[in-house]
């Protein structure tokens, strides 16, 4: 194929350098293609990792960490030359910790999250995450920084969305853990203090909520009849702690309703940052020397152990 004849797809990029996808398959086989990566300029690219998913319409499995410089998760075509074939394609996801330099699988728990231990052990055995090109909702999977959700399973290869889990990292993607089972979809708000879940595969009465991180979560049942939860909306980057459900009835999907939930009663207290006396505040200092010392940050997110407060303080 002649680079005139690609067709590209510019990435976010908040590094200085540019992200670009550049497709290599051909209709009417399944389309992925290779991730390029510009110099700090964008004078000249350089291959970073090959057969990376893309859909139909060229958006791609690409999830950069907003407020973690130099982290991104892909999937990727596992099978490319059988895709071509059978028009099938088998994804398996990746990261990088050094803005593309190097890619990783996702490094999977050992125990699900009723303690019981995952039946895959063998080398190739990792976390797969479902990515941007198969979400209704097409949000990034990132919140207040070092902590992310996703759906996903734990395995050799990405398994379909209603065979999937609930999973959340409080490191940047390092480790994973499985705070729920079944796909659910997630909202954040008050810059991360709050995380709210409802079950994405069946209707449903309730949501779940963290004020933690995911160490702990509590039910809220807000209706007698269930519902079929579509979308779960908030403002992320402001203070606001009030959720909006949108849905319909099981049996009358052409019917609309919304639930309106205040969380803001929870808490009056505001988060304390004490920059010259550290261990007596309410935040911590999230830092990770990335690999190779390619690069390196710090940044303040709220102890794990902390009383819940209002995050003023925006990341």
């Amino acid at each position: 194929m002649h680079p005139n004849t690609h067709a590209y797809t510019v990435l976010e990029s908040s590094t200085g350098s540019i992200f670009l996808h550049m497709t290599m398959s051909e209709w009417p086989n399944p389309f992925w293609g290779n991730l390029l990566k510009s110099n700090s300029n964008g004078t000249y690219f350089g291959l970073s990792i090959e057969n990376v998913n893309r859909n139909e319409l060229g958006f791609v499995d690409f999830e950069k960490f907003v407020g973690l410089d130099g982290i991104v998760m892909v999937n990727v075509v596992a099978n490319p030359a059988e895709a071509t074939l059978s028009g099938s394609k088998v994804l398996q996801t990746r990261i990088t910790h050094n803005d593309g330099g190097t890619w990783r699988p996702l490094t999977p728990p050992k125990f699900d999250s009723q303690g019981k231990m995952y039946p895959c052990s063998n080398v190739g055995c990792a976390l797969h995450v479902h990515g941007y090109t198969e979400r209704i909702d097409a949000r990034t999977t990132y919140s207040s920084p070092g902590v992310v959700m996703a759906v996903g399973n734990v395995g050799e290869v990405l398994a379909p969305y209603t065979e999937s889990d609930t999973f959340l990292s409080r490191d940047g993607g390092f480790t994973w853990e499985e705070v729920h089972k079944d796909a659910h979809l997630w909202e954040f708000s008050d810059s991360g203090s709050i995380i709210v879940v409802v079950n994405d595969e069946e209707p449903t009465d309730h949501v779940l909520f963290t004020t933690d991180e995911g160490i702990s979560w509590r039910q809220y049942q807000f209706r007698n009849d269930k519902l079929r939860i579509k979308s779960i909306i908030t403002v992320q980057e402001d203070t606001s702690r009030k959720f909006m459900l949108l849905g319909h009835p099981p049996h009358d999907s052409m019917s609309s309703t919304i639930v309106h939930i205040d969380f803001t009663s929870l808490t009056h207290k505001e988060c304390v940052l004490n920059i010259e006396d550290p261990g007596h505040d309410d935040f911590e200092i999230w830092s990770r020397l990335l690999l190779q010392c390619i690069l390196a940050f710090q940044q303040y997110s709220p102890l794990q152990s902390f009383d819940f407060c209002l995050r003023f303080l925006l990341f």
